[in-house]
């Protein structure tokens, strides 16, 4: 049976909710695939933004944005490499 190839267009607020929504459900596991495209998704919006992540090494992330803005803060599940893909 040949798989059906659907396409969506999500806003930069989306992805992250959207990420987030499949992250934390109990179906996981089967929804890997789109979590993947929509890491993918995430990182080419960061990198074209010009957003740039660094992890400290308390775990937290530095995010720093293309006009020098800086946030620290704690990864979400589905931004710590180790647990995925």
């Amino acid at each position: 049976m040949e798989q059906e190839i659907f396409q969506i267009s999500l806003k930069t607020f989306e992805v992250g909710v959207l990420l987030n929504l499949l992250w934390y459900s109990p179906q996981r596991q089967q929804l890997m695939s789109v979590i993947n495209q929509l890491r993918d998704i995430s990182d080419q919006i960061r990198r074209e933004a010009g957003v740039q992540i660094e992890k400290l090494p308390d775990g937290q992330l530095k995010v720093t944005d293309a006009a020098g803005n800086v946030i620290i803060r704690p990864p979400y599940g589905w931004e710590e490499p180790e647990k995925t893909r």
